[in-house]
């Protein structure tokens, strides 16, 4: 899809520039809009390239600060790869080339890894003002450049549900409930009392791969050491742990983002013999809440409660970034500035300012399902503060039985940490749930021949690395 829209007249916030607050305005550069001409760009049109529509809602509340600027904006799909495969080669041949790319967190790496990302460490001063929490500049950063800025930031939980809760364990107390899943051991024990008290029609997880991402977080070593393949015994420990949960029937071998997944999430899951069987609880990051549970369970609504998972980790969140041959760079980094190191722009993403009707107000052409609603957790430890209060009582709120997600997800970002990402994670990382599936279904009879399977699916995908 390709949107164009020109000359927009309108702005909301008075415009202050960079140069006057560097001349000692006494303006907060991390709460101040507004661009600043710049001679060495080539035009005042950015080109923005996306492969979701949050980078129009985004761009669209830019151009109304600032009306003197015209926005290009190309969103692909990223199904099957095709944004990524479309934009590697793109930046590759340079030219003509988006000024903005937006990254989703499956495959920032490969961009921030490649020689074709501009530098912003002029942006680096922005972090402390508005104090981002470290994991997301962490993603973004390569060779000590700052490559990528994300206004998100996006730690994993475990949601629970509180009525089996009560059932099986006498309360629903969140603190209590923590307890019996603070680790791996106990939450398998914990699953046990599940599996027993429901007669087994009630089951721990939907499957082990819910708990994949916690295991590859907490691992000592990343995938890829001096350019080898690399198992970590926490990842040889996700074995055994996905074959208890298994053997012992604690998973109801539904896939994430099946039918069954969802259905399960409002009490509809039956198995093959008609019969219902329920489950326990759902590992997903910040955005599974709003656009998810909250989704796909309105009869259990207000049953759920969050806890955090027995391993921290993090899953998700769209990163902004230059590109090195933007014909607009200082332009580019000015909107990234704004969009990701803003306090106003990440207080409004959060509480659902940037509605359709204001989005329309700016530019009447755009869709009428365009906008943002509240509840998308930002990456300003100063904004989260600030606004946490601002979630009680709402919809997420009251669907967590009385929990406030923002206070939670405060809570548990600064423990996240991306130290590990490599650009390969992904395609890695597949395989390695692909070849412990096929384990657990019986297609392969050893832990040797799964580890065996991993290695030759590797070198097909990534033939120079060193695979022993």
């Amino acid at each position: 899809m390709k949107n164009k829209f020109k000359k927009l007249f309108l702005s909301f916030l008075a415009a202050t520039s960079l140069f006057l607050v560097a001349c000692g305005t006494g303006v907060n550069p991390a709460t101040s809009g507004g661009i600043e001409v710049f001679p060495e760009d080539q035009d005042r049109i950015l080109r923005i390239a996306s492969f979701t529509n949050e980078a129009l809602v985004l761009a669209t509340a830019f151009a109304g600060e600032n009306p003197d600027i015209e926005i290009d904006f190309t969103e692909i799909t990223m199904q099957g790869g095709e944004y990524q495969n479309w934009l590697m080669p793109l930046l590759a041949l340079g030219g003509d080339v988006p000024d903005v790319i937006f990254l989703e967190a499956e495959f920032i790496r490969q961009f921030v890894e490649s020689p074709f990302l501009g530098n912003m460490n002029s942006l680096l001063p922005y972090v402390d003002y508005v104090d981002t929490f470290p994991f997301v500049v962490e993603a973004g950063m390569h060779n000590g450049e700052a490559r990528a800025f994300s206004f998100q930031a996006t730690p994993g939980v475990m949601y629970f549900r509180r009525s089996m809760a009560r059932e099986y364990f006498g309360t629903d107390d969140p603190s209590f409930i923590q307890e019996l899943f603070s680790t791996p051991e106990s939450t398998l024990d914990a699953g046990r009392v599940i599996r027993d008290a429901s007669g087994g029609t009630t089951f721990l997880v939907s499957s082990a791969n819910e708990f994949f991402r916690g295991f590859a977080a907490g691992r000592r070593d990343p995938w890829v050491v001096d350019n080898t393949l690399t198992i970590d015994p926490l990842m040889m420990y996700f074995i055994d742990f996905a074959r208890i949960l298994n053997e012992e029937n604690l998973q109801a071998q539904v896939d994430q983002w099946s039918g069954e997944w969802f259905q399960g999430m409002d009490d509809n899951l039956i198995n093959a013999h008609g019969q219902p069987i329920r489950i326990f609880s759902y590992l997903l990051p910040t955005w599974g809440l709003t656009y998810v549970l909250m989704d796909n369970a309105p009869s259990t609504f207000g049953d759920f409660g969050v806890i955090e998972s027995p391993l921290p980790y993090h899953w998700g969140g769209t990163w902004i970034a230059v590109t090195r041959d933007a014909r607009n760079p200082n332009l580019a980094r000015e909107f990234v500035r704004w969009a990701t190191l803003n306090e106003v722009t990440l207080e409004r993403w959060a509480t659902g300012y940037f509605s359709n009707e204001f989005l329309r107000a700016i530019d009447p052409s755009l869709p009428s399902d365009l906008g943002r609603g509240p509840g998308d957790f930002v990456s300003s430890r100063n904004v989260v503060n600030r606004i946490s209060n601002y979630f009680e009582d709402t919809d997420a709120y009251n669907f967590l039985g009385g929990q406030n997600p923002y206070e939670i997800f405060g809570q548990l970002a600064p423990n996240v940490s991306l130290r590990l990402m490599q650009g390969t994670d992904a395609a890695i990382g597949d395989e390695w749930q692909d070849a412990v599936g096929a384990y657990l279904e019986g297609q392969i009879g050893s832990v040797q021949e799964l580890l065996q399977s991993f290695r030759n699916a590797v070198r097909v995908i990534l033939p120079d690395l060193n695979i022993n």
